[in-house]
């Protein structure tokens, strides 16, 4: 498939260069609003399948994207889950268990579009709530 096209390093250069921008952002938008601000990060699952879930290929292409993140973790203010399968949502209460209460409450995983991300994106009318439906 594609996802051999890309190798691992390449994947890993792009993740720092976004994290790199995003923190250059963050500062930036902290410093002029006079408050700490964070980002908002949204993963649509739809589509995706067991088969997916569970590529070593593809597993190995988001370590590599998400890697950079461990760096960057208090600057995610949530992170979105959207669209998911049932199996994955069953897997997350399960994970969420074995990492820490902080962290597990940035994160919502959800089989559809929670309204708190809709309200966050400006709700129901707004230009970028109208795109996830």
């Amino acid at each position: 498939e594609n996802v051999s096209l890309l190798t691992n390093e390449k994947v890993a250069q792009w993740s720092r260069a976004v994290y790199e921008y995003k923190d250059l952002w963050i500062t930036e938008q902290s410093e002029k609003s006079k408050r700490l601000v964070g980002y908002i990060q949204v993963y649509d699952m739809s589509g995706m399948n067991w088969r997916q879930y569970s590529s070593r290929e593809i597993a190995e292409k988001l370590k590599a994207a998400l890697q950079t993140g461990g760096f960057y973790v208090e600057a995610v203010s949530h992170m979105f889950v959207i669209n998911s399968s049932t199996l994955f949502a069953a897997a997350w209460r399960v994970v969420r268990n074995l990492i820490s209460p902080w962290t597990a409450s940035k994160i919502s995983v959800s089989r559809g579009i929670p309204d708190e991300l809709i309200q966050l994106l400006g709700g129901p009318t707004s230009e970028a709530a109208l795109k996830f439906q």
